[in-house]
């Protein structure tokens, strides 16, 4: 999927970070905002960066002000962590359960025995995407919920983690969402007020929403070592041809695991080849972590400054 930063950029329609300092959440993108019902708090996010929203399974929740999500595909990727299991939690959605009519949208629940459901509901149409792996509790998940209309079957897909399998599918045939209303994060809306036993408890984070549907594959990486392409396992050092389907399967996230004395044992110049489907990707950047220097190490004891 290259990046999130590169779909953003390109072809991101709403971003819900929850990095705001305090107050109500914005969709950095499309401008939208959303108001903190009972006062969610915000807590570290997903990867130790920025903030997540934290929802006491109780009485919080944000009511955007905009449906958001695209009427027809439309792809909806989201960091979540459980802090309760073992009863129904609706995570977001844009129907209603007030009535047959008003019970349509989008949404994403947390089922009693701690699988996921992706929901996709029309008038006259309900497809559920019913997951078998259980949740753990205090474990952050990466999810895609996708719709794409491009496909007759399986075109209603659920992903967890980057896996390139989906974690469940299902197939609708009716073109085109209808949303009952706005977007709803942390619980299921009825009539005029929230459901009283569907409560999220847990946290959000990076709530990205793109009217396509997005790639699955990160941004691969091998090194390329005089005519061999290599890539290290986290013991060793192993030889792939550049194919792409090697480079999907076999080709590195990232180098963070790469080790200095690792990085020694390729002897002479050494060049870094990324694969990537993001369609407009022109350059790329990689970091490489090395044990603490002072300046001399580099540049000498009386080092210059030319302007």
């Amino acid at each position: 999927m290259a990046n999130s930063k590169d779909n953003l950029s390109k072809y991101g329609k709403a971003f819900i970070g929850f990095d705001e300092p305090s107050g109500n959440v914005m969709d950095s993108i499309g401008g939208y905002t959303g108001a903190l019902v009972n006062t969610p708090t915000r807590v570290t996010g997903w990867n130790g960066k920025g903030s997540a929203m934290s929802f006491n399974g109780t009485n919080q929740y944000i009511t955007m002000n905009n449906k958001i999500i695209p009427n027809g595909t439309f792809t909806i990727r989201l960091k979540i962590k459980f802090l309760q299991l073992n009863r129904v939690q609706y995570i977001f959605g844009t129907n209603d359960n007030n009535t047959t009519e008003s019970n349509t949208g989008v949404y994403l629940t947390l089922m009693p025995n701690d699988t996921l459901r992706a929901s996709i509901r029309s008038s006259t149409t309900v497809v559920d995407c019913l997951g078998t792996e259980q949740m753990e509790l205090n474990k952050w998940y990466d999810i895609l919920f996708v719709l794409d209309e491009s496909k007759n079957n399986d075109n209603a897909l659920l992903y967890v983690n980057n896996s390139q399998i989906p974690y469940t599918k299902a197939s609708i045939a009716t073109k085109g969402v209808r949303h009952f209303r706005d977007l709803v994060i942390g619980n299921l809306w009825s009539n005029t007020a929230p459901t009283a036993d569907f409560y999220f408890k847990g946290e959000l984070d990076q709530m990205e929403i793109y009217d396509r549907v997005i790639s699955l594959i990160p941004d691969k990486y091998l090194v390329q070592h005089n005519s061999d392409y290599k890539y290290h396992n986290g013991t060793d050092w192993q030889s792939t041809t550049p194919t792409e389907e090697n480079f999907i399967e076999y080709g590195m996230n990232n180098l963070n695991h790469i080790k200095e004395n690792q990085w020694k044992e390729l002897s002479g110049d050494k060049s870094v080849a990324m694969w990537s489907d993001f369609e407009d990707k022109q350059f790329t950047s990689i970091v490489l972590n090395k044990n603490e220097f002072k300046p001399q190490d580099l540049l000498g004891d009386k080092p210059q400054a030319i302007y």
